[in-house]
């Protein structure tokens, strides 16, 4: 393989487009655009990590997916301006691609996440819809909303500072959540159902309180409910209790109680 590579666009420090053995590439390594320009050459050494390979430059399915990584690059740019490691970069760019060839071939993920993923990662859901209107107003080609709410989890990873065993474990806990609600007590999530997406913020910043040993001001609070409800917060609290392995105090359990009675009010 020739080790020279001609370059055509610079994306950011971390990545460039060019010519590589008669292929259209993007080549991505922490640091290895800076200072380059159109025409430079880049030598393909130690320093790369990922080389992104277009079948054909005359294939028409290839370059709509060449233009929509090259706007990729762009608008992650536009969208926030500072540098994420090649690593996460990689990740993303691995995902996107998937992703594009699904959009263009008409064969879209269905997510049965998506409402989770818009509430617990606002902010990177946010950035997700910015991204899919960048893409659209540059390339007229709509990424559907359930693959935004995919790529929102990799905006969370990539650009919000929280450590990522953190939302490794809120992703585990709210999707075990999810699956003893469906699964034990045949409830189905309905789409936007706002008494339930109150219940997951909570049980979002109930999870930080836990994992942070932060404890609520004690008030005399106790709610009373169905030996039904009862049942699915004393579940919920063993799933938290397990992951966390921390206790779940008595007030935190009647709010849990509080929010559950809510979205199973037709229970």
């Amino acid at each position: 393989m020739n080790n020279k590579l001609k370059v055509s666009k610079v994306l950011n420090n971390s990545s460039v487009m060019g010519i590589l053995d008669d292929f259209e590439c993007v080549v991505v390594g922490r640091g290895i655009a800076f200072g380059k320009k159109i025409g430079d050459t880049l030598i393909i050494d130690n320093k790369v990590e990922k080389i992104f390979k277009y079948q054909s430059v005359n294939n028409l399915r290839e370059n709509k997916l060449k233009l929509l990584i090259s706007d990729t690059f762009s608008s992650l740019k536009l969208l926030n301006d500072s540098e994420c490691s090649s690593k996460k970069l990689i990740s993303f760019i691995d995902h996107v691609i998937t992703m594009y060839k699904r959009v263009l071939n008409n064969e879209c993920l269905n997510n049965p996440f998506a409402i989770e993923t818009k509430v617990l990662y606002e902010e990177s859901y946010n950035y997700a819809l910015k991204f899919g209107d960048m893409i659209f107003d540059k390339t007229s080609i709509k990424i559907p909303e359930s693959e935004l709410s995919f790529l929102a989890l990799h905006f969370q990873n990539m650009f919000i500072d929280k450590v990522q065993t953190d939302i490794d474990v809120l992703n585990k806990i709210v999707f075990l959540v999810k699956d003893l609600l469906e699964c034990k007590y045949d409830y189905k999530v309905m789409d936007e159902d706002i008494d339930y997406v109150r219940f997951l913020t909570h049980l979002k910043f109930l999870i930080h309180r836990i994992e942070n040993d932060k404890k609520l001001e004690e008030i005399n609070f106790s709610y009373k409910c169905s030996d039904l409800i009862k049942n699915v917060a004393d579940d919920i609290v063993n799933i938290l209790e397990n992951e966390l392995n921390k206790k779940v105090s008595e007030l935190e359990k009647q709010l849990l109680i509080l929010h559950i009675t809510r979205f199973l009010k037709m229970y």
